[in-house]
C-alpha cells in the first residue's frame, strides 16, 4: 500500500478545492490551534506575559 505523506495529502486537498475553501479551512485550523494553545497554557499555569 502506497501511503501519501501529510504534505502530499495537503497538496492534493489544495488541488481538489478552491482557494477560498482551502483558505477557510486553514484559517479554521489556525483558530483551533490558538484555542488549544491557550488551554494548554492555562493548564500549565503559564501566561503570555514575561515576568
Amino acid at each position: 500500500m502506497d501511503e501519501k505523506t501529510p504534505l502530499e495529502q495537503f497538496e492534493e486537498f489544495c488541488k481538489n478545492n478552491s482557494f477560498e475553501y482551502v483558505k477557510g479551512w486553514v484559517d479554521g485550523m489556525q483558530s483551533v490551534l490558538n484555542i488549544l494553545s491557550m488551554e494548554l497554557s492555562k493548564k500549565n499555569g503559564s501566561t503570555s506575559e514575561v515576568d
